[in-house]
């Protein structure tokens, strides 16, 4: 009997002591955060990523447009398979093939998942050229997009438009008079 006594005694002190060690770590941690002052509020801004309108486009970038036969009016759209809105972007682009006949779609991330093969195949509908792996991702650097779904429209080697692809409804700012309008569908 005092030996169950004693455990529960020890399990008792153990419950305290990590309760206290609890504590003393929570406090310690809220005047750290006092000493160091309000953090700033740090959002990403979508709408000013990527390059600026009206610069050239970059050499690099340019050699591959150019390697794969590409105009010199041109749209490129950055897609990866582990986004959503990326494959409803592709798939609506699949449906508008006199779109994205000047086009590039560059899938930045892993290719080698179902979600990579369900995105190029989607892709493949579309008379578009189709950018992965290194190539893509040097293509992501050289413009200094950060977000996905992106889109970037060439103009004689400028920059003309640039856009973060919130919605399906995006394509329709950045081809304003280039999409046709079919009632009872939304884009």
């Amino acid at each position: 009997m005092i030996w169950l006594a004693l455990a529960m005694e020890a399990v008792w002190l153990l419950a305290i002591s990590f309760a206290l060690a609890s504590l003393i770590k929570h406090v310690a941690t809220l005047q750290l955060a006092r000493e160091a002052g309000p953090l700033p509020l740090v959002r990403p801004d979508f709408d000013h990523d990527g390059p600026d309108v009206g610069v050239r486009v970059p050499p690099d970038l340019m050699q591959i447009l150019y390697d794969r036969g590409g105009p010199d009016r041109h749209a490129i759209f950055f897609l990866t398979p582990g986004c959503g809105t990326c494959f409803e972007v592709a798939t609506e682009l699949s449906r508008q093939p006199s779109l994205v006949e000047d086009s590039t779609f560059m899938v930045v991330g892993s290719t080698a998942t179902d979600a990579a093969a369900e995105m190029r195949e989607i892709l493949s509908r579309a008379p578009a050229l189709l950018v992965t792996g290194d190539e893509a991702r040097t293509a992501m650097r050289a413009l200094n997009i950060h977000s996905i779904p992106f889109a970037v429209r060439i103009t004689d080697g400028r920059i003309s438009q640039k856009m973060f692809l919130r919605y399906t409804s995006s394509l329709r700012d950045l081809f304003p008079s280039e999409l046709p309008t079919t009632p009872g569908r939304s884009t």
